[in-house]
């Protein structure tokens, strides 16, 4: 938000990520709210599926084909499928962003410059560690106690 975002508040910018961790509107508590008002709202709907991140990371193909028996699509062509897989490899995402590929905004960098102001950054599962420290990080395994254990993440 803070390198992404050109219109974000000044105030924000300037704070550390632990600030942001902990800060009332944007931080892991508001997050942990929204997840499980999310749940709340959707998971009795028979097109609603959880789909985390470190899944899509270890096994895409699986979880992909999971994701499309959701929503009805249960007939894939092969060829198609492995053109979609390939497309949105993290890599190759990664490489179009930097190359403006997108139309979209939010598939643009804050400041080209800037790595870290891509949407598509490292893709490393568990790669937030490296921005907190052990406080910032007990204060959010605190936090993630309020989250659903449907989401199937442990503090």
């Amino acid at each position: 938000m803070t390198r992404r975002d050109p219109s974000a508040d000044a105030m924000l910018k300037r704070k550390s990520v632990g600030e942001l961790l902990r800060d009332n509107r944007f931080g892991i508590r508001s997050i942990v709210r929204a997840m499980n008002d999310w749940l709340d709202e959707f998971s009795g709907r028979k097109d609603f599926t959880i789909v985390r991140y470190e899944a899509l990371r270890a096994s895409p193909a699986e979880h992909f084909r999971d994701l499309l028996a959701v929503i009805g699509e249960t007939t894939l062509d092969t060829s198609i499928f492995q053109e979609a897989l390939e497309f949105s490899r993290f890599e190759n995402m990664q490489k179009l962003e930097a190359a403006g590929v997108f139309d979209s905004k939010i598939l643009h960098p804050g400041d080209v410059r800037d790595p870290e102001s891509f949407k598509v950054r490292r893709g490393k599962v568990g790669g937030f560690r490296e921005y907190l420290s052990n406080e910032d990080l007990a204060y959010a395994a605190k936090a993630m106690r309020d989250l659903d254990p449907k989401f199937g993440y442990s503090a």
